[in-house]
C-alpha cells in the first residue's frame, strides 16, 4: 500500500491547535519544536512550519501544555490568533455625508476595530 505524510485519520478528526512560534531559523528548530509536541499527552498529530512560523497539533492536548512545552525549547510562542471577522451592520436614518461620518467616527471608537466602511447608498457600516 503507499504510504503518504497525511495525519491519521483519527488525528483528522480531532480538534486542532495552532501556535505562532517566533525565533525557528532552521529545520533543527523545527524539528526540536515538533519533539517536543509530540511528548505532550493527548497530541495525536503535529505539523510545524518553518515557513509560517507556526505548529498545528491535533489532539486532546491542553494548550497550556502545548505553549509551555515549545518555551522549554527556548521559542517564544502564543495561540495563533484568527483573522478578524467581517460584520455588516444595518444602518437606518442616514441622510447625508455627515451621518456616515458620524456613525464611522463611532464605530472607530469601539476596541478592537480596525477597519471602517459606510455606505450611505446602501444603509451600511461594514467592520
Amino acid at each position: 500500500t503507499p504510504t503518504t505524510n497525511s495525519p491519521p485519520a483519527s488525528a483528522a478528526m480531532a480538534p486542532a491547535v495552532t501556535l505562532d512560534v517566533e525565533g525557528m531559523m532552521c529545520g533543527h528548530c523545527t524539528a526540536t519544536v515538533e519533539k517536543a509536541l509530540r511528548a505532550v499527552p493527548g497530541v495525536e498529530h503535529v505539523d510545524v512550519s518553518l515557513e509560517q512560523g507556526t505548529a498545528t497539533v491535533q489532539g486532546a492536548a491542553d494548550t497550556g501544555a502545548l505553549i509551555a512545552a515549545v518555551l522549554a525549547t527556548g521559542k517564544p510562542c502564543v495561540p495563533h490568533a484568527a483573522p478578524p471577522a467581517e460584520l455588516v451592520l444595518d444602518v437606518e436614518g442616514m441622510m447625508c455625508g455627515h451621518c456616515t461620518a458620524t456613525v464611522e467616527k463611532a464605530l472607530r471608537a469601539v476596541p478592537g476595530v480596525e477597519h471602517v466602511d459606510v455606505s450611505l447608498e446602501q444603509g451600511t457600516a461594514t467592520v
